[in-house]
């Protein structure tokens, strides 16, 4: 008797799993889920509203947001736009699109604070999400468009890549949400046989701001699928506007290279922006052999992958339709480039974020496409009620862990002691091999210029000297500065010049 095997249970479990999932789901949970796509665009507003904005000055800056920052800061003290500088040396790694929307929301915010940091990658989330959403009721064209933006919109908002990054100051969100914009631009001019100029123009725009926020590998998402769609319609016009487009696009970051041309060279723009090659050595073959960042990446759009993977499957079983080439499109947008930049040298599973997009357009339509399925209503609400357990899990633990109260506690501390000070640039002695910390200096809320203490003065700050708790006694006793607060929470001590200043052989001012 083969009845009771372990392959026939496995097989019965199986079948009932199947039959579970197409059960409709409760008629409360139905219900909801049609009301909150009627609503679409506010459900989705609100939800942006709790997960990523509330709270959102609570953590210390993070990451690489205070680098970001003190640049930001730097140009609302009246430095050039297109010479950046950090502490006051030039910083050429980055383009500066990002460090420009952070000095808008600080003007707009009255400071530089941790909203005005925060501010351009959240609204670039919401961005992303309305475009996905869009993307999704344009291409279904029943009574079940609004659930379908719905999904879509979710779908975007809970990936892991941007619940990890869309509260953070970096630039991941934004190119992720120009290069949906740009594709949606693209797509539903495309759909309705119109693409005019004036979308080519709107295109540019957004592959500039690509451009000038991260370099050329995240345009490369949404030009593959331009290009190899028209490539394959032998529509060669299509291919020369939009290789004229990326040309255009790539004048400001032209510009921007030439201006700093001075102070850097081209190498270091080519690891920055992750377009330099690598030597085949032992290491870069363990890594191509484990699949490199592969499995992070393909971790960071579940379970939507699955969901929008199941749908193509399922779609090429039906006949075919004209829209076809539009959902091939997806596909390239989502797949080949995230592989070839997931398996690039120094990659990281961020880097294939872009993706992010078209992955959600198709969990949103397979939502509509599945809407009477229970296992569709169970995985919109297990990914919203785990949105917002992992919102509250890190709300909690920065109001717990030590570790982030410390920060905390250092940041407020040192915001403090600088606003008793006369506006104006400070001067920054840090020891000259030590690494600044970058998200605790952008508390001081203005124009740090970095120092050893072993030189002189000959740069402007003031009659201020910020000194690293290491170097404090050594300032102490050279007579010419007094300290000028009494707490030790940041770890840095101020100091007000006390003596006259020692001319040295330059004609500058000495320090010490």
């Amino acid at each position: 008797m083969l009845i009771n095997s372990p392959k026939s249970k496995i097989q019965g479990f199986i079948s009932r799993a199947i039959r579970d999932a197409r059960k409709p789901p409760p008629k409360v949970i139905d219900s909801t889920i049609n009301f909150l796509a009627r609503h679409w665009w506010l459900s989705l507003l609100v939800f942006v509203a709790i997960i990523y904005c509330s709270f959102l000055g609570l953590r210390p800056l993070r990451f690489e947001e205070g680098r970001r920052a003190v640049q930001a800061i730097a140009i609302l003290d009246g430095q050039s736009l297109w010479l950046l500088e950090t502490l006051g040396q030039p910083y050429v790694n980055k383009p500066p699109l990002l460090p420009w929307l952070m000095a808008l929301f600080g003007t707009a915010l009255g400071s530089l604070n941790e909203l005005a940091v925060r501010a351009p990658p959240v609204t670039a989330v919401l961005v992303g999400a309305f475009s996905a959403a869009a993307m999704a009721r344009k291409l279904v064209k029943t009574d079940l468009r609004n659930l379908a933006a719905l999904g879509a919109g979710l779908a975007y908002l809970t990936s892991p890549y941007m619940l990890l990054k869309g509260r953070v100051g970096e630039t991941d969100t934004l190119v992720t949400a120009l290069a949906g914009v740009a594709f949606l631009i693209w797509s539903s001019a495309r759909l309705e046989n119109r693409l005019r100029p004036v979308h080519w123009i709107a295109i540019t725009a957004c592959l500039a701001g690509i451009l000038f926020t991260k370099g050329p590998i995240p345009t490369a998402f949404v030009l593959a699928p331009i290009l190899v769609t028209a490539a394959l319609d032998r529509n060669w016009r299509e291919c020369g506007m939009a290789i004229g487009a990326t040309i255009f696009a790539a004048i400001p970051l032209i510009t921007w290279i030439a201006i700093n041309l001075a102070v850097t060279n081209p190498m270091v723009w080519a690891r920055e922006m992750r377009v330099a090659g690598r030597h085949w050595d032992l290491d870069y073959l363990l890594f191509l052999l484990r699949l490199g960042e592969i499995p992070a990446g393909v971790a960071s759009v579940l379970p939507w992958a699955i969901v929008a993977g199941v749908y193509m499957l399922h779609r090429r079983s039906q006949p075919r339709r004209e829209d076809d080439w539009l959902y091939r499109a997806l596909l390239l947008y989502a797949v080949p480039v995230a592989i070839v930049v997931l398996l690039w040298p120094s990659a990281h599973g961020r880097y294939a974020m872009p993706a992010s997009w078209p992955v959600a357009v198709l969990a949103g339509i397979a939502i509509a496409s599945w809407r009477r399925y229970r296992i569709i209503s169970s995985v919109i609400a297990a990914t919203v009620i785990g949105a917002i357990l992992l919102q509250l899990g890190t709300i909690i633990s920065i109001k717990v862990i030590p570790k982030y109260k410390r920060q905390r506690i250092a940041a407020n501390a040192l915001h403090a002691t600088m606003n008793n000070i006369p506006p104006g640039p400070v001067l920054l002695i840090w020891t000259k091999d030590a690494k600044a910390n970058f998200n605790l200096l952008a508390y001081a809320d203005r124009r740090l210029i970095r120092i050893d203490a072993d030189t002189s003065d000959c740069a402007d700050g003031g009659n201020y000297l910020l000194v690293r708790d290491d170097m404090i006694s050594f300032v102490a006793n050279s007579k010419i500065w007094n300290r000028v607060d009494d707490n030790e929470q940041s770890g840095l001590a101020l100091f007000e010049r006390a003596g006259p200043a020692r001319p040295n052989a330059d004609g500058c001012r000495s320090i010490l």
